[in-house]
């Protein structure tokens, strides 16, 4: 049986291949949740995490190590282990983006006491400005245009090291692969808050809005698209969310759901 440690490596950072190629409709109702203890905050989600327990048990564990950074409680710092643990069938990472990808808004209601708390804790971490890749092996040149703009519905993992992406584990450096170079003004570091600490792995927020600003075709099966953060779609998304949602959506929970 696969254990945590033996699958970290698979953590989604080349799963952009599951954006779906529509915009969908914005989500509101999270932000109005009172923030919960953790164990209370993952018990909507037993039904299709069904080991959501005992991983938040072991999170809060590692948690206690982590509390003197970023000054998060143990409670937040549990919040964010538990989006970067893999275990298998299905870890919450995946879980959460699989409902965030889907047209079915109404099934992210269980997420709502989760999401509350997670999404409040990454507010408390420092944004950076950074150029930051992802990938995944497959040709998707095609499905991004240059200058346009697109969302990603999921929260993407990402990496400063292009290194890390060619290594074996992920893309290696043959066959068909697409690289995307990210330029984000509000990356979250949470190595600090991370079950995998020897990663540098960096977050965007769900709902990253982009334009691809260039693109580049190797010989060898490598596409390299370049985006940068889209601040005039950001503004226009929350907006539009407004009229679903009402005016208690700020800016900030636009961008993320």
């Amino acid at each position: 049986m696969s254990t945590i440690e033996d699958t970290h490596l698979l953590k989604p950072i080349t799963d952009v291949q599951l954006e779906p190629r529509k915009t969908l409709m914005p989500i509101g109702g999270y932000e109005a949740m009172p923030l919960l203890p953790i164990e209370i905050a993952v018990e909507t989600l037993v039904d299709i995490i069904p080991d959501i327990q005992r991983k938040t048990y072991i999170a809060k564990l590692c948690a206690q190590d982590h509390t003197s950074t970023d000054s998060l409680t143990i409670d937040e710092s549990t919040s964010i282990i538990l989006f970067t643990m893999e275990w298998n069938p299905e870890s919450l990472y995946s879980a959460l983006n699989r409902g965030l990808r889907s047209e079915d808004r109404r099934a992210l209601k269980i997420w709502f006491p989760y999401l509350k708390l997670f999404l409040t804790t990454v507010y408390k971490l420092s944004g950076i400005a950074r150029h930051v890749w992802r990938g995944v092996t497959l040709d998707l040149n095609k499905d991004y245009m240059k200058n346009q703009t697109y969302i990603w519905c999921g929260f993407s993992s990402t990496t400063q090291s292009l290194d890390v992406l060619e290594s074996e584990e992920y893309l290696g450096r043959a066959g068909t692969r697409t690289l995307f170079n990210i330029d984000y003004m509000n990356a979250k570091p949470i190595r600090n808050h991370s079950f995998y600490q020897s990663e540098d792995e960096l977050i965007l927020l769900s709902a990253f809005q982009f334009q691809v600003t260039g693109k580049l075709d190797s010989a060898d099966g490598l596409h390299i698209i370049e985006l940068k953060e889209d601040a005039d779609l950001l503004r226009d998304y929350v907006a539009y969310a407004r009229t679903f949602v009402g005016p208690q959506l700020t800016e900030a929970s636009g961008k993320l759901l």
